[in-house]
């Protein structure tokens, strides 16, 4: 807030004086949301908070773009904080592979449900992934679904539609709908 006045206890308003602290006290949050921009569905969500620092004295103002700005606490407390924010970001999406299902079989050229809507390029390769007999986890409710995977091999795109591809499987086994189909760049 810029008024104009020299001192904190100047802005509260004359013979009102209070015990007004030099130091201010600031902090910061982010709240970080991932957004699937066609569904509008959140994929990931986190909290990132910088402690408080003191900031200063309340003048000079000091300008945020500028080096003092920077060499200060609360600078450095909001650079770690965007720092901390950014690797969240790196983290949450390089850990997330687009994920499909078989729809169709028809010999070698297989259906799934993912396309250039979902991400999908006509470049990336695709691991074909077969669901295995139901994991169990000791302690876990039995009616918790876990599968292990068993690749089948990759695939390579051979029409690639808005919501559907056809992709081309040359490879030995059995290939069936509902098969997971998973990125492999």
């Amino acid at each position: 807030m810029c008024t104009g006045h020299d001192r904190a206890a100047q802005r509260i308003g004359p013979g009102k004086r209070t015990n007004v602290s030099a130091r201010n006290s600031r902090g910061g949050t982010l709240d970080i949301r991932i957004v699937d921009a066609l569904t509008t569905q959140t994929m990931a969500q986190t909290t990132v908070s910088a402690p408080s620092v003191n900031a200063g004295e309340y003048d000079p103002v000091i300008d945020a773009l500028g080096t003092d700005f920077a060499a200060s606490a609360y600078g450095q407390a909001m650079n770690q904080l965007a720092s901390e924010a950014a690797n969240w970001i790196d983290r949450t999406l390089v850990c997330k592979p687009l994920i499909g299902q078989v729809v169709h079989v028809d010999g070698a050229t297989i259906t799934i449900n993912r396309g250039i809507n979902d991400g999908l390029r006509s470049s990336d390769r695709l691991l074909i992934l077969q669901r295995t007999d139901r994991v169990y986890q000791p302690g876990q409710d039995a009616y918790t679904e876990h599968y292990l995977l068993q690749s089948l091999g990759t695939a390579e795109v051979a029409r690639l539609g808005e919501h559907t591809t056809h992709i081309h499987y040359g490879g030995q086994h059995v290939v069936q709908v509902g098969d997971i189909v998973q990125s492999a760049n």
